[in-house]
């Protein structure tokens, strides 16, 4: 679940919705080579599901031991192994190129803990996956990294978007620009969890250099909670399950340049 604080309450996105914008926004990219890329249905596939491990534990999200919502970023070790494992698994049979491509997200994302015990075995049948796939789907180390190029940028704009960064990134080669919208002087009140605060203008976000044909719309579904303390997991369950589903409008737009 990828949490961020806005107007009072907190805004959850899960992390196969971040995945679809990523692929939404990677489908529309209209610059450097991408649109005649080898493999573009695979590479647009697996950024649609390159966060698929996530699904179960989003459907039952938890909390810390401070009663806060458990962000992604705040995953157990062992809980992260396990979504992993899926995510990297899942469509091993009849996906072999997407799921190469994920194979590399997942040994990307957990580079630091190549000398953590607890995480050489997993890292290491990853690196031996990478290497079957790569076989499988000749591809060379160059082509791969080519590609997972494509992905790791389209992940990095639509989680600065459903994250809500506020400082500028450079991912890539593209530099991020959030252009958050103002937030109310007063925090949204609501009387109960399912209503969402009043949402006037989209976030946006500005990308240099710009890869779209303009300024785009997309949306991205999300629930709104309480900003607070939980007393359990079931309270978290509770709140999660009378929060209405709804899509909210994001931007990208090209930076200005004075």
């Amino acid at each position: 679940m990828i949490l961020a604080a806005m107007n009072g309450r907190l805004r959850a996105v899960t992390q196969s919705d971040h995945a679809h914008l990523a692929a939404a926004i990677l489908n529309l990219w209209r610059t450097d080579g991408l649109p005649v890329v080898d493999a573009r249905d695979a590479l647009l596939y697996a950024t649609r599901e390159h966060d698929n491990g996530w699904r179960e534990y989003d459907a039952a999200p938890r909390v810390g031991q401070d009663g806060r919502p458990r962000d992604f970023r705040a995953i157990p070790g062992q809980d992260r192994r396990d979504l992993w494992t899926r995510g990297v698994l899942r469509h091993r049979a009849a996906h072999p190129h997407a799921t190469l491509l994920i194979t590399e997200h997942a040994r990307s994302l957990h580079t630091e803990h190549r000398h953590d015990a607890d995480w050489q075995p997993l890292l290491a049948s990853w690196d031996q996956l990478r290497r079957e796939l790569m076989d499988e789907c000749g591809m060379s180390a160059a082509s791969l990294d080519t590609s997972y190029h494509w992905l790791q940028l389209a992940d990095s704009i639509s989680l600065a978007l459903a994250e809500r960064w506020r400082a500028p990134r450079t991912v890539r080669g593209v530099t991020l620009h959030p252009l958050l919208a103002p937030e109310a002087s007063e925090p949204a009140v609501a009387s109960s969890a399912a209503i969402a605060p009043v949402i006037t203008k989209p976030d946006a976000l500005a990308l240099d250099p710009f890869p779209l044909a303009g300024a785009t719309t997309f949306t991205l579904a999300c629930r709104f909670i309480e900003d607070r303390r939980y007393t359990d997991d079931r309270d978290l369950a509770r709140a999660m399950a009378v929060a209405r589903w709804q899509e909210v409008d994001v931007r990208l737009v090209p930076t200005p340049h004075h």
